[in-house]
């Protein structure tokens, strides 16, 4: 099973499509980015110039209508331009999010997914 299908296979949470802007603070480095998909624990983040796996962000996303969010998260896998990908990018697992926060991401992820016809557990 190629890559990309395994990590398809693990996902335990629904990822819907998006695109927001988000801040990201890796070391010392500032970047800007965009959400291309998110799920209550995760997000992919599309930039043409990858971070490594393993790195550890700060990050800061305020979805159409809604209170900024400010979480942490590690990348977990990477989509580069030189593997052929047409979708550039790092898959973000979100870590020590607060119960407030997940709750509110739960919220979030529950409006976008109604719009989107699925259902959330």
């Amino acid at each position: 099973m190629p890559p990309s299908n395994r990590r398809i296979s693990r996902r335990r949470n629904v990822r819907h499509p998006v695109s927001w802007v988000v801040d990201m603070k890796a070391g010392e480095h500032f970047l800007y980015a965009s959400i291309a998909n998110v799920s209550e624990l995760g997000l992919f983040v599309a930039m043409q110039a990858p971070l490594p796996e393993g790195s550890e962000l700060e990050l800061r996303f305020q979805p159409p209508g809604h209170e900024s969010f400010d979480v942490r998260g590690v990348v977990r896998w990477v989509n580069t331009v030189s593997s052929g990908c047409p979708n550039p990018g790092v898959g973000v697992a979100l870590t020590g999010v607060d119960e407030a926060t997940k709750e509110r991401l739960k919220e979030l992820i529950r409006a976008i997914a109604y719009v989107d016809g699925d259902d959330l557990a």
